[in-house]
């Protein structure tokens, strides 16, 4: 059962997709959201089992956000 305080939070999030455990639906590759500009990772992406999964989740995270500027403002870079 949620509470009220969860059920703000969740009313907070909107237009962030969730998922069924009521965590952001994340692309596993990417680390991005339904929110095209908001990217998750570690504990509140539910994706990693490992804290060391989860560090690297916020690296591929990291590594989408900076590829995402790129695209967005037209400064492309050449991929590693």
């Amino acid at each position: 059962m949620l509470t009220s305080r969860v059920r703000a939070v969740i009313k907070a999030l909107y237009p962030l997709e969730l998922n069924n455990d009521d965590l952001p639906r994340v692309d596993p590759v990417s680390m991005q959201t339904s929110v095209p500009w908001l990217f998750c990772g570690g504990d509140l992406a539910g994706v990693a089992q490992t804290t060391v999964e989860s560090v690297n989740d916020g690296k591929t995270a990291s590594w989408s956000i900076h590829k995402y500027i790129q695209v967005t403002t037209n400064h492309l870079q050449q991929s590693r």
